[in-house]
């Protein structure tokens, strides 16, 4: 990965964003008439899920799209996409909660601050694993302990995402005293049926070790954005998606164009200090385009025509273009790619997206008002 992919995936669930476009609740948008050019366009997102408003009662069509708030519209329009319901994550606030440790009765007596992993078992072998002198004097050496895992949401920070599909349990066997390396441990085995409780241990510590803290003061907070930024990043993990790739590739196309009005000219190494970069500054033509195209698979964007836009080289952009998701933003078709989004705008080209029906045959601007579309 380029340090440029990096910093933006790093920093995207860090941020701390202004409120939200799209707030949850039921739209009544006072601001949308029927006769308005984007209406159409506004009722297919809220119909699908896609937006919702600015809240009281407003879509707030002219508000100039973020960049953040076009991460989560990606988000959504994968999910959409894809046939798939939006994931809700649930991290606990302490993270070593991220496996906690019940007993015979379903009451929590640990965490996995209370366990050490001695080492490997062998295949579907029973492992063994150090307690805590505290678990120990709390549950004796009697106990029926139960291991559940819940680590879904973090496949951005994790080597083990092929673990993370559902939470996992595991069942205490005996408690034993081992001798390993001339050391004398005391704790309990565990069975496991796919010899993944070594792995799944070894990540979550490993994960904590260097993200503890991170995780605390950015995950485990509930935040309009966070849960599409996981989502999003779980797309990456998976390569399923990129778009962080995406948009690197957009901001180093047109002689680095985005690149420049997103960073006011600053080098991209600058983008490792967050307090330099925020994703709260606005969304560009070109940004939209190469998030579009990173979520929705090329044999959904089928060409209606062979023109491409005159003034810009991003390949996003002509895909849309040819795909009638976009038009141009004046009589010769230009893109602009530098352009800023308005709400409206964004819904028309998120609809067309969406239902082909909806999508342009001309690539010239109509009527003076689609420039979002």
């Amino acid at each position: 990965m380029s340090r440029i992919q990096i910093a933006l995936l790093s920093i995207c669930i860090t941020i701390c964003c202004s409120s939200p476009a799209f707030a949850q609740g039921e739209p009544a948008f006072s601001d949308v008439s029927s006769d308005d050019w984007f209406a159409p366009y506004v009722e297919v997102c809220v119909e699908t899920g896609l937006m919702e408003g600015t809240g009281e009662g407003k879509f707030s069509p002219e508000k100039e799209l973020t960049l953040m708030e076009a991460m989560v519209l990606t988000a959504r329009l994968h999910a959409k996409n894809a046939g798939i319901g939006f994931p809700s994550y649930s991290l606990p606030a302490d993270p070593y909660d991220l496996l906690r440790i019940y007993d015979s009765k379903g009451t929590q007596v640990g965490n996995l601050a209370d366990l050490h992993i001695v080492s490997m078992p062998y295949a579907k072998e029973p492992m063994f694993v150090e307690v805590s002198d505290g678990l120990l004097e709390q549950v004796g050496t009697q106990a029926e302990l139960t291991l559940h895992v819940d680590v879904r949401g973090l496949q951005y920070y994790t080597s083990f995402y092929n673990l993370q599909d559902v939470p996992r349990t595991y069942t205490s066997v005996a408690y034993e005293e081992q001798i390993i390396h001339e050391r004398f441990y005391r704790g309990y085995t565990f069975a496991q049926e796919k010899d993944d409780l070594w792995s799944v241990l070894w990540g979550v510590t490993n994960y904590l070790e260097s993200n503890g803290d991170y995780y605390r003061t950015n995950l485990s907070a509930e935040t309009w954005y966070r849960d599409a930024m996981l989502y999003l990043s779980g797309l990456f993990s998976k390569e399923e998606a990129d778009v962080y790739d995406a948009l690197s590739s957009a901001w180093n196309a047109d002689d680095y164009l985005l690149g420049q009005l997103h960073i006011n000219d600053l080098q991209y190494s600058d983008l490792m200090n967050e307090s330099r970069f925020c994703l709260s500054q606005f969304c560009f033509r070109g940004d939209l385009a190469a998030l579009v195209c990173a979520v929705i698979p090329p044999e959904n964007l089928p060409p209606l025509r062979d023109t491409t836009p005159p003034d810009t080289e991003l390949a996003a952009a002509a895909t849309l273009y040819q795909a009638g998701i976009l038009t141009g933003v004046d009589s010769e078709g230009n893109f602009n790619s530098g352009g800023r989004l308005t709400c409206a705008e964004a819904a028309a080209v998120l609809a067309r997206v969406i239902d082909p029906a909806l999508r342009c045959q001309s690539s010239i601007q109509e009527g003076g008002a689609q420039l979002g579309g």
